[in-house]
């Protein structure tokens, strides 16, 4: 098996390679769900759990108990569009809440293989629209970690073309762009642990289905994006997509902030350690001063 140079820093990390099956969805859907209807708040961030009737939706608000936000940060989770969100997720919109002084929205949308394209992007476009009839004083920003950044990607895309009004800002965490898996480091990275291009075909094929689904790399909308800031994992078949987003993004004058971690793969925040807490640092940094 080929040795990548990952910080040590990420202990087991650096060799682990989730399964991708079936059995892993069940039962990560069963665990996940408890930790899920199991959160609860601390005394510096309170989390209400939403359930939105008209779609069936189930929502978390966290919000920081200290202090009187004025935006809202609507997250969208990874999980290769079959994992829900799990404790890792849930600790860092904690943390954003608090640290960025912002209300976070997390959705819970339905999932691949059962609810494929575009079935989790609708999720995520009925969810913005109830954040712009009942958050009517704040402002809006997007975020998500790769599938999660695809999916910010795309309901941004769905934003403007039904005029509806924008978020100031996206942040994107090792976001997943092509469906065409074209990249440099798509063709290296074959075995990388976390995430690797083989898994990432496997999750294009339960996502996408018989669907046509069109990159959005090739969107014409892409020239109306908000700031965006967006954070890459140097061992990470998902890298250059990241890049590539980003250089279009520029050349449409679009402010574009690059974090290429280094040093780090896939999923690298699944483990609290310096590496991480840097990165998730910049992160806040740019929810405080994305303007």
């Amino acid at each position: 098996m080929k040795k990548y140079n990952i910080n040590k820093q990420f202990g087991i990390y650096r060799f682990l390679k989730p399964p991708f099956c079936k059995v892993a969805f069940f039962v990560s859907k069963i665990l996940n769900t408890i930790s899920y209807w199991n959160l609860k708040g601390d005394n510096l961030v309170s989390i209400e759990k939403i359930k939105i009737k008209e779609d069936q939706l189930n929502l978390l608000l966290f919000k920081p108990l200290t202090k009187n936000p004025k935006k809202t940060l609507l997250y969208i989770h990874g999980g290769a569009f079959v994992f829900k969100g799990h404790k890792k997720h849930f600790n860092l919109c904690k943390r954003y809440a608090y640290e960025g002084e912002c209300n976070v929205i997390f959705i819970d949308y339905r999932l691949a293989p059962k609810y494929p394209y575009p079935i989790p992007l609708q999720d995520c476009f009925f969810t913005y629209k109830w954040i712009l009839k009942n958050k009517k004083d704040q402002e809006i920003i997007i975020g998500g970690d790769s599938a999660g950044a695809l999916l910010a990607i795309d309901l941004m895309i769905e934003i403007i073309k039904n005029e509806l009004m924008k978020p100031s800002a996206l942040m994107l965490i090792y976001p997943l762009v092509d469906p065409t898996m074209s990249s440099n480091s798509m063709n290296e990275f074959t075995s990388t642990p976390m995430w690797n291009s083989k898994l990432n075909r496997k999750m294009w094929r339960l996502y996408v289905k018989n669907q046509s689904y069109i990159s959005p790399l090739e969107k014409k909308e892409i020239s109306k994006f908000p700031k965006t800031y967006i954070e890459t994992a140097e061992f990470d078949c998902l890298h250059d997509e990241g890049i590539i987003l980003a250089q279009k993004l520029r050349q449409q004058n679009i402010p574009c902030i690059i974090n290429e971690t280094s040093k780090t793969m896939h999923a690298f925040d699944n483990k609290n350690c310096p590496v991480t807490e840097h990165a998730i640092k910049e992160r806040i940094n740019f929810l405080n001063n994305y303007d």
